[in-house]
């Protein structure tokens, strides 16, 4: 995070006791994407400069600098097996990187607006991205290929995550999360607690969705039967 045109930067947690246990980046404006690997040894960033910027947990220092966006970078997530990483940015581009090298390997184009989130399916192959052009897109990232689109939510479509099953959640500027099948055939519809939903994602064995807003409310569903079963205290929103 950070505040804009003053100061960014990337900040990792230990989850069990809530220390700050990293921090890296030193940008001039508010770091806007950000995703560390799942082996913990690299974190990648992005914002208002455009370019992609990796660093080593080890050491503090930065490794890469890519160069390739046209805009704003406002998504990035490593694939799970940590070879590749995804960036998404504000004109619609969606990049695809070596995670070792930095080369831009895959350039994958279709969206008609700005791109708020990318996801990858457990296997690395499959990526989706989540566009302000309401579109849900599904890619075989080694092909260039589209595989599938739909639209997910009217307005905009804010947010989309892979569980583990394959399934996929999405919010949107609708009010809504919404569930999908890994062939993104629909499932559930889920009205957000109070005001524009940011973010979704399913716990481990995708019986949970998680959900967050713009006031600060976070709750939790049931995913078969799309039933509030709670809320998480988000002290501060």
């Amino acid at each position: 995070g950070g505040y804009g045109a003053q100061v960014g930067l990337v900040a990792v947690y230990d989850v069990a006791s809530g220390e700050r246990v990293i921090q890296v980046g030193d940008e001039f404006d508010s770091v806007l994407a950000a995703d560390i690997s799942a082996d913990q040894k690299f974190i990648a960033l992005g914002g208002p400069s455009k370019l992609v910027k990796v660093y080593s947990t080890v050491s503090g220092e930065q490794i890469h600098s890519m160069k390739k966006h046209t805009d704003w970078i406002t998504a990035a997530e490593f694939s799970p097996d940590g070879k590749l990483l995804a960036t998404g940015d504000r004109g619609g581009g969606v990049l695809v990187w070596d995670s070792a090298s930095g080369e831009n390997l895959y350039v994958l184009r279709g969206h008609r607006g700005p791109i708020r989130s990318v996801s990858w399916r457990a296997d690395s192959d499959v990526l989706i991205s989540a566009s302000e052009d309401a579109s849900v897109k599904m890619w075989k990232v080694e092909d260039e290929a589209l595989v599938k689109t739909w639209n997910a939510h009217g307005g905009g479509t804010l947010f989309a995550r892979y569980a583990l099953n394959g399934n996929i959640v999405t919010a949107g500027r609708d009010s809504n999360f919404a569930t999908w099948t890994g062939a993104g055939a629909t499932q559930k519809k889920i009205k957000a607690i109070a005001d524009l939903p940011v973010s979704v994602t399913f716990n481990h064995d995708a019986k949970r969705i998680i959900g967050g807003d713009w006031a600060g409310n976070v709750g939790v569903w049931n995913s078969a039967d799309g039933k509030l079963i709670g809320k998480l205290d988000s002290n501060p929103p």
